[in-house]
């Protein structure tokens, strides 16, 4: 008998311990799959701009000039191309080889992105409001699927917070070497 208890390991783990453990473990397993969404589009987001250059050149790139069309123009050109509405944002080019990018939201609650040359007021494109990276932004806080998976990120948040702290925990040293 004695044999037998001498080659048994001993129990290093507290229960406390192993608990912390499981709580850890669930944790991370619940809240992964969707910090891993959350990361992907917002990483994607960062580069927004790069994004929205690729996608869109053809709209946003126009001839550089000295002479510009007045303002009106503009409102009046992304009106017509978004089959009536109102401008209701406007966003000035940072370089003068770019179109303005004017959001016209319509009657029937349908907004656009309406890419307008400032130099001539010819209209270069019409796009969703906000285009692909408004897709992107709807998939980061989960509201493409509805108002339950928006809430399903909150959880996650307080998840994390467990997960945070369990890790925290499990991580700290305890008199080892």
């Amino acid at each position: 008998m004695a044999g037998k208890a001498a080659t048994k390991a001993p129990d290093d783990l507290s229960g406390a311990y192993r608990a912390v453990w499981r709580w850890h473990f669930y944790a991370g397993v619940f809240v992964m799959p969707v910090l891993m969404l959350l990361a992907l589009t917002g990483g994607l987001y960062l580069f927004k701009d790069e994004i929205d250059g690729a996608l869109y050149r053809d709209m946003i790139r126009v001839p550089a000039a000295q002479t510009q069309t007045a303002p009106e123009t503009w409102l009046t050109s992304a009106a017509q191309a978004a089959d009536g509405g109102r401008v209701a944002n406007l966003v000035l080019p940072a370089q003068a080889d770019q179109a303005v990018r004017l959001r016209v939201d319509r009657p029937d609650g349908v907004q656009k992105t309406v890419f307008v040359d400032p130099h001539t007021g010819r209209v270069t494109g019409v796009i969703p409001a906000g285009g692909f990276m408004e897709l992107v932004k709807k998939t980061h806080s989960l509201t493409l699927l509805g108002r339950p998976f928006n809430i399903l990120v909150e959880i996650v948040a307080g998840w994390t917070i467990i997960l945070f702290a369990t890790g925290l925990y499990l991580w700290w040293p305890r008199g080892r070497a």
